[in-house]
């Protein structure tokens, strides 16, 4: 009887380990070169692609504020949208 138990334990022992096992969700490994590609994609190409709608616009106000110091607000308005884009 003792040895029935036993084996009874054993098999629990093995049971509940391999379903601990199979239980287990894989993580995705990300590398550095993963990090970059998403970062690019997400972040600096729409900025650069606002940078460069907005560039034109800071152009002319500067332009406008060297023929005239009366548009400094409008260029200074310009960089600013151009630096944050």
């Amino acid at each position: 009887m003792k040895r029935s138990l036993l084996q009874q334990a054993l098999s629990a022992c093995v049971f509940l380990c391999s379903a601990a096992a199979h239980a287990q969700q894989p993580v995705p490994f990300y590398t550095a070169e993963h990090a970059v590609a998403g970062l690019h994609r997400t972040h600096t190409v729409p900025r650069a692609q606002a940078f460069a709608l907005a560039a034109p616009d800071l152009s002319s106000a500067l332009a406008r504020h060297c023929a005239g110091p009366a548009a400094l607000g409008q260029a200074r308005d310009a960089w600013v949208k151009t630096a944050l884009a």
